[in-house]
């Protein structure tokens, strides 16, 4: 994910503007445990406690959350997640694709 982070950043930065995006901020989920882990759900939790300290650093504005992997599963987990039906976090999910990823089990 590094990579695609280097490359939003880049891509965001105002004119003249310094190394970070200023029209984008950029944040990445650090997971506490590895895994999924089974029904505890580990990188949700950490992924909802992202969300949370980003609502609390940029206040209510739209999120787009992009995972690969594990990573992917967490962000599409914490779209659909009820306690966040009305902070707007977006997944990337690709066209084509049956069904509703977002809306959960």
């Amino acid at each position: 994910m590094r990579p695609f982070v280097r490359a939003l950043r880049r891509a965001t930065r105002a004119p003249g503007g310094g190394e970070d995006g200023t029209e984008v901020l950029v944040r990445q989920v650090r997971y506490v445990h590895r895994g999924w882990n089974g029904p505890r759900a580990d990188a949700l939790h950490d992924a909802l406690a992202a969300l949370d300290a980003l609502g609390e650093e940029a206040g209510d504005v739209p999120v787009v959350l992009l995972g690969h992997s594990m990573g992917a599963r967490a962000a599409l987990r914490a779209a659909g997640h009820p306690s966040y039906a009305g902070r707007r976090p977006r997944p990337l999910v690709p066209a084509g694709r049956p069904g509703d990823p977002a809306r959960g089990p």
